[in-house]
């Protein structure tokens, strides 16, 4: 007899620095979103995970509502050995995949992230501010760098 066992993976909790705090969020299976009150748009994902376009879109979806129709500065923190599938890629990547998206800091866990995420600079070329992490701290700064400069702001 052949048993399966159903493991629930982690997803990243958030971490945020002192005094901000969740305006809004959205938790799916797979990943978890907040709205902060910084202005970051948070995503966490869990591990292990080749991420869809199937479940890509609906974190889009919701970021979108999130805000509002206003400017969005994400900050997506991957679970360790997360990484996006080329249809994802090439979506985020994409006019649609970018709209209402002013930055973008992907704080990444490994080696294989690194690996991907200089191919999706590479290739898919996003056509705003993306930049890659290895701390969430660092990944802050520079979004709320980019939202209180002039060279951005919309």
């Amino acid at each position: 007899m052949k048993f399966s066992i159903l493991v629930k993976k982690k997803i990243i909790p958030f971490k945020f620095p002192e005094g901000v705090h969740i305006l809004k969020e959205h938790h799916f299976e797979f990943a978890s979103i907040c709205l902060r009150s910084d202005g970051i748009c948070q995503i966490n994902t869990e591990e292990d995970r080749l991420i869809t376009l199937s479940e890509s879109k609906p974190i889009h979806t919701m970021v979108t509502e999130f805000n509002e129709g206003k400017p969005i500065y994400i900050m997506h923190v991957p679970g360790k050995h997360t990484n996006a599938d080329d249809e994802t890629r090439k979506f985020l990547s994409s006019e649609e995949g970018l709209k209402q998206r002013v930055a973008i800091a992907f704080v990444l866990q490994s080696m294989a992230q690194q690996i991907v995420a200089n191919f999706y600079l590479k290739i898919n070329k996003p056509e705003i501010p993306t930049k890659f992490f290895n701390n969430q701290t660092d990944a802050e700064g520079w979004l709320l760098s980019i939202k209180n400069s002039n060279t951005f702001k919309k």
